[in-house]
């Protein structure tokens, strides 16, 4: 069966550690960026070096066109599309109402729902084909979870990127398509760099295990939903 996963924002904290852990599953690796060439490449030097098929492609997944290209670029190098991880998120600028635009929660929309229902739609017609397909979306505890001071818009489009999971999960079960979110709580990357380590330290003690999630276990999550062990686990 084709093993070939797409991973949107592939060159992030956590996009870089399922790309690695997926890789060490078997797949061929496409490594999707917006700007962060130099990372994505060299995180695809270092699989490559590994002995693993990765592919570092730049595309604007928020439109049709880019989503399209990304799919057919994956297709003319590995064959097709079986995994479809959609991981891609601005960084979180934290605004109070007195300071939320709309344009604010508009960017967080077009880079995680418009660009992963642009990404699902490209995808699906091969995976229909073969009558198989995993997709996960990266959530966030953020949306129904405690509420955090200024991640308004953030949680907004999580929650809408949640509830698109939910839909079309029911939609495309029928063609042995699954749809799946990872909602992970605070985790150790760069993304969070703007949150104080007091509010770092204070989330981790809320957290049962007492520490902030890694890369590697949001990772983990990812790679068993995409696996032949979750193909009765969907919505």
């Amino acid at each position: 069966r084709l093993k070939v996963c797409i991973v949107t924002g592939g060159a992030g904290g956590i996009g870089r550690a399922i790309c690695e852990k997926l890789a060490r599953d078997g797949f061929s690796v496409v490594v999707n960026y917006l700007s962060g060439r130099e990372r994505a490449e060299a995180l695809v030097r270092s699989l490559v070096a590994d002995g693993k098929p990765a592919v570092a492609i730049q595309a604007d997944v928020a439109s049709a066109d880019g989503a399209a290209r990304l799919a057919d670029e994956a297709r003319r190098h590995f064959g097709g599309v079986s995994v479809l991880v959609n991981a891609a998120s601005p960084r979180i600028v934290a605004k109070s109402i007195d300071e939320l635009e709309w344009s604010d929660l508009a960017q967080h929309l077009e880079v995680q729902v418009k660009s992963a229902l642009a990404m699902i739609k490209a995808c699906k017609p091969g995976m229909a084909a073969q009558g198989h397909g995993r997709i996960v979306n990266l959530t966030s505890q953020s949306w129904d979870g405690t509420p955090v001071p200024g991640w308004t818009a953030y949680a907004i489009a999580k929650g809408g990127l949640a509830t698109l999971t939910r839909y079309l999960a029911a939609e495309l079960g029928p063609a042995g398509i699954t749809l799946n979110c990872v909602s992970p709580g605070m985790t150790d990357t760069a993304f969070i760099s703007a949150v104080s380590e007091k509010q770092q330290l204070l989330a981790a003690r809320q957290i049962p295990l007492r520490r902030l999630g890694q890369p590697e276990d949001v990772a983990e999550a990812v790679a068993f939903l995409a696996s032949e062990g979750a193909s009765y686990i969907t919505g």
